[in-house]
């Protein structure tokens, strides 16, 4: 049977305690600040409107950085709590207590421009009124930027927003095969998520001789029967029978 002693076990016992009260403080110390925010108290509870904290917005005309709040904003309003010196109020970690990380993006969007044309905040971000941290899913989607641009009420071209569209190109674009031989099938299970990003008038280019590139020789009219009797191609892959094959051979065109 071991014995241990009573006094080295009350030391024992005071160094363990010792050092997790070290560790635990240390941890919250080193923990990194977050700012305590609620979108929903400010603008539904509170009534604040988004310019009242989002200051630039109205003067952004791009450049790649978000519109987070200045100290100045909330000063506007919490000017007691500035007083006091109670950083707690909006910081998790007072003693690392730092601004909102400013973060810089691949789209030239103006906000500027959407505001002085009356515009309100919410139409592009929904939902702001129910979360507290706004996420990727209070941005707006592309469906949104279309219901405006959509060659009507303005206009629709990628490089107005996205300064380099290469960035956004889907993985499947990048294949080898994409351009001859997969995008039809793509284009006719998936037309939708086509329209994300091309009007009709962009495959024009190409199938109506707009183009410098072309999936059929020039003498296709009068050869295509030929290929497609024998099936070297798949003509379904971009062609529907009776929406292609019949405008022409029952005398619709």
């Amino acid at each position: 049977m071991i014995m241990i002693h009573k006094a080295s076990l009350t030391s024992t016992l005071f160094f363990i305690a010792l050092l997790a009260t070290f560790c635990r403080a240390d941890s919250t110390d080193s923990a990194l600040d977050t700012i305590k925010f609620s979108h929903k108290l400010h603008l539904k509870d509170v009534g604040a409107a988004c310019l009242d904290c989002h200051t630039g917005a109205s003067e952004n005309t791009g450049g790649g950085k978000m519109n987070h709040p200045h100290m100045e904003s909330c000063k506007n309003c919490h000017k007691d709590e500035f007083e006091k010196k109670n950083c707690a109020l909006c910081h998790s970690n007072v003693k690392k207590a730092r601004f909102f990380q400013v973060e810089l993006h691949h789209k030239s969007f103006s906000h500027k421009a959407h505001l002085v044309r009356g515009v309100e905040c919410t139409f592009c971000h929904k939902n702001l009124d129910t979360v507290s941290y706004a996420t990727k899913e209070n941005l707006p989607d592309m469906s949104v930027c279309y219901s405006c641009h959509n060659d009507k009420k303005a206009p629709r071209n990628c490089t107005m927003c996205h300064d380099d569209p290469q960035r956004i190109k889907p993985a499947s674009h990048r294949s080898l095969w994409f351009v001859r031989q997969d995008h039809g099938r793509d284009a006719r299970f998936n037309t939708l998520t086509c329209e994300k990003c091309h009007q009709q008038t962009y495959c024009d280019q190409c199938h109506f001789g707009q183009s410098k590139f072309k999936i059929h020789d020039p003498n296709y009219t009068y050869t295509h029967g030929v290929e497609a009797q024998r099936r070297d191609k798949n003509c379904m892959m971009c062609h529907e029978v009776q929406n292609s094959c019949e405008s022409c051979h029952t005398g619709r065109k």
